[in-house]
Order: structure tokens, then sequence, then C-alpha cells
């Protein structure tokens, strides 16, 4: 597998973004890596649901992929292993 997590990147952040939830399930199973675009391929995803984010509020988001061969960085520069995304909900 590999897993699949979310949290906000600074302590104002993980407490405007409130509890998630993860579809299907927070993780994808190894036999959709590695990606080799071939005809027909259906690329894996997990959806992300803010239960109860704060609102008029700019929330940056960062999630993590999480497997034995998948490197890792606490940098907010670097990022590897992760993405960064920025959110306000009106």
């Amino acid at each position: 597998m590999v897993w699949l997590s979310c949290d906000g990147e600074r302590p104002a952040d993980r407490d405007a973004l409130g509890p998630l939830a993860y579809w299907p399930r927070p993780g994808l199973p190894a036999a959709y890596f590695p990606y080799d675009n071939t005809p027909g391929y259906l690329s894996p995803i997990v959806a992300v649901q803010m239960l109860n984010p704060t609102l008029h509020q700019i929330i940056n988001i960062r999630c993590r992929a999480w497997a034995p061969n998948i490197r890792y960085t606490d940098s907010l520069k670097e990022r590897l292993g992760s993405t960064h995304l920025e959110i306000m909900i009106d």
C-alpha cells in the first residue's frame, strides 16, 4: 500500500482544517504503481473531505505519501514525498 495523510502545515492551519475523511480509504494498492502510461490505465484517486473547516481563512495543507521507497523531507521548499495546497472556503 501507498498511504496518504493530509494535515495543516502550522498549528493554526491544523486547527482551521479540522477533522478529515478519506475515500475509499487513506491509501492506494501498490499495484497502481509505477504509472506506466498504457492505454486504458486509470489513475488511482483518494478523495479527502474536510468535515468542519474554518470558513473565510486561508488554510495551508500538506499531503504526504507513505511507503518504504518514498523519500520524505520536512522542508517546505523541497517537499519530497508530499504536496502543498492552500484553500479558503467562503
